[in-house]
């Protein structure tokens, strides 16, 4: 398998229709929210949520 490049153009373009910002979409709120934050972000709010006080980020 070879991998491919992406022109500049082309994962600008990627990375603006993955935050939905490309064009318009019908996705609810929380379906929104998942395809932006991701699921990788549930585990931060869990703790916000239940009062632990403690976060990590799982994003470098």
């Amino acid at each position: 398998m070879t991998a491919q490049s992406l022109s500049s153009r082309a994962l600008n373009r990627a990375l603006l229709a993955r935050q939905l910002l490309l064009e318009r979409s019908r996705l609810g709120l929380n379906e929104a929210l998942q395809q932006v934050l991701g699921p990788a972000d549930d585990a931060a709010w869990a703790g916000r949520r239940y009062g632990s006080g403690q976060t990590t980020s799982v994003r470098s």
